[in-house]
């Protein structure tokens, strides 16, 4: 089932329930400035959650890590939504009552627009860093066949050309110069494959 939601759908649910949560505050709160001031502060934290949802695509992040940073944001929300009842359950211990639906749903919306950016920016230097890791995994292995191959080729051109100066025929001498050409230019070759992987 998860494989057909998108993980914007993910960030779209926490948020839009961020704003039901408001929004029921403000209904069964009853009206006033005060309770319209509470929603104005708490709609445009969980509109940043439900703005996440279209926002995500342009991180260009893989999908385990969008889902990553959609299950950081619930975690988020419940992390502020817990610490909220805990606030309200001393305040009302201590008889200074506070609205419970306001505290839960601010905190719940404060969680939204915190977790769900922070995750974003958690996941993508998680994948950058491992992408790094990787690339410096793949040039180190590209440098010890690198350098093998260098010590191959230049092995065998040199070995070649051992004593070359006492050849006689012209014909030897024709084919040892020509060995050593062919491994020099194999050396030139791996040198300029090497030099545009590094590029890349």
């Amino acid at each position: 089932m998860i494989q057909r939601v998108a993980p914007c759908h993910g960030f779209a649910a926490l948020g839009g329930v961020c704003v039901a949560l408001g929004a029921g505050h403000l209904v069964f709160a009853g009206g006033g400035v005060a309770t319209l001031l509470e929603f104005a502060l708490v709609f445009p934290l969980a509109a940043v959650g439900v703005y996440t949802a279209v926002d995500v695509a342009r991180w260009d992040l893989s999908r385990a890590g969008e889902w990553r940073a959609v299950r950081i944001c619930a975690a988020v929300i419940l992390f502020f939504s817990v610490l909220a009842v805990i606030i309200w359950t001393i305040w009302w211990l201590e008889h200074h009552a506070f609205k419970f639906s306001f505290l839960v749903s601010f905190a719940a919306s404060l969680g939204a627009a915190v977790g769900s950016r922070g995750g974003l920016y958690v996941v993508k230097a998680d994948e950058q860093l491992t992408e790094a890791q990787e690339l410096t995994t793949l040039l180190s292995i590209s440098d010890r066949v690198l350098r093998h191959n260098i010590r191959t080729e230049l092995s065998v051109a040199l070995g070649t050309l051992d004593g070359i100066e006492t050849v006689d025929d012209a014909d030897e001498l024709a084919e040892r110069a020509g060995t050593a050409r062919s491994h020099l230019k194999d050396l030139a070759e791996t040198s300029d494959r090497t030099r545009r992987i590094a590029s890349i």
